[in-house]
């Protein structure tokens, strides 16, 4: 990967893949950090924005997924879907998994099947970009969650999320995107990737706000 063959490209989709913890979330909080969107230390977003490139808070659309301690015995985490760009609660209907101590981890496709889709329909008004983080395993029989996913990757607007590298049905199909690059971090070159990733979006951003805005 360098800078002329990202900038040089037509594909408008970025994901990061990587081992668990090399710090693939973190690094695209820091690249959004860089555009004044995101505060790349709370991790939360900036409500103030960016004047520089005509962005804020709201103009980000996708979902995040959450995994957060659980105080129910025999769990280690539940792991929650929410919007990007709007407070969702951590409530049952949006629980997509729970990791135990002592067995295999459960999975709610229904969770991504309702709260997923509505969360992917229900964008920004003029979304300047879309963000998944992550694509992962668990949505391997959430079809209806795959195709919304895999609807946004072929539209108009940038996508930048956080792919698995494992084998699934929706990691493999969004890896055979030919709009979509997958970018692999490691502890060698996670510090360069945030700057890459502002690059990358810088290229594409006006474009978008040529088409969208004017």
């Amino acid at each position: 990967m360098n800078r002329q063959d990202m900038t040089g490209s037509k594909k408008k989709n970025l994901f990061l893949a990587g081992e668990v913890g090399v710090g693939k979330s973190t690094a695209i909080r820091k690249a959004l950090a860089l555009l004044g969107i995101w505060d790349g230390k709370s991790g939360q977003t900036s409500a103030l924005g960016s004047d520089q490139y005509g962005l804020s808070w709201k103009s980000i659309g996708g979902f995040r997924t959450v995994s957060l301690p659980s105080q129910v015995v025999g769990e280690s985490y539940r792991v929650y879907i929410e919007s990007t760009w709007e407070k969702t609660p951590h409530d049952q209907p949006h629980l997509i998994g729970i990791r135990y101590q002592k067995a295999p981890r459960k999975v709610f496709s229904a969770a991504f099947e309702r709260a997923g889709v509505d969360i992917l329909n229900h964008l920004p008004e003029k979304p300047a970009l879309l963000l998944m983080d992550e694509i992962g395993l668990m949505e391997d029989k959430a079809y209806c969650f795959q195709r919304k996913v895999l609807e946004l990757l072929a539209g108009p607007i940038p996508v930048l999320g956080v792919v698995k590298p494992k084998e699934g049905a929706l990691t493999n199909a969004v890896r055979e995107q030919n709009n979509t690059e997958v970018w692999t971090i490691t502890e060698q070159n996670r510090e360069q990737i945030p700057g890459e990733i502002f690059s990358f979006l810088k290229f594409f951003l006006p474009l978008l706000f040529s088409a969208h805005y004017n």
